[in-house]
C-alpha cells in the first residue's frame, strides 16, 4: 500500500509543480511588461512636467509681452534689433590675446 500512496503523492507533486511553472510561464512575461510600462509612464510624466513648465515660461512671456514695454524692448534687443533712429555698433576685436596658452609669446626682439 505504501507504494501506491507514494506514486499518489508524487503524481500530485507532479501536478503542482506544473501549473506553478504553467502560471509562471504566463504571468512572468506579462509582469516585465507591467514593468516595463510603469518605466514609460514615469518618464512620461517627466517629460509632461518639463513640458508644462515650458508652457508657463511663454504664458508669462506672453503677459509680460502684453503688459510690460521695457520686456519688449529688452527682448527686441536681445536679438539684434534696434531703433529706426539708432546706429549699431559692433566691438570686434582683431587681435585676441590668447590667455590660455601653455606656450609663452614670443617677443618682437627675438
Amino acid at each position: 500500500m505504501s507504494y501506491w500512496v507514494a506514486v499518489y503523492k508524487f503524481t500530485w507533486l507532479l501536478i503542482v509543480a506544473g501549473c506553478v511553472i504553467g502560471l509562471l510561464c504566463v504571468f512572468l512575461p506579462k509582469y516585465a511588461e507591467f514593468k516595463h510600462l510603469q518605466e514609460k509612464q514615469l518618464q512620461y510624466e517627466e517629460e509632461l512636467r518639463l513640458k508644462e513648465a515650458e508652457l508657463m515660461e511663454y504664458r508669462r512671456n506672453q503677459e509680460l509681452f502684453s503688459t510690460n514695454r521695457e520686456f519688449v524692448e529688452e527682448t527686441a534687443r536681445k536679438s539684434g534689433m534696434i531703433k529706426t533712429n539708432e546706429t549699431l555698433v559692433k566691438m570686434v576685436d582683431d587681435d585676441p590675446i590668447q590667455t590660455n596658452s601653455a606656450a609663452p609669446i614670443p617677443s618682437p626682439s627675438q
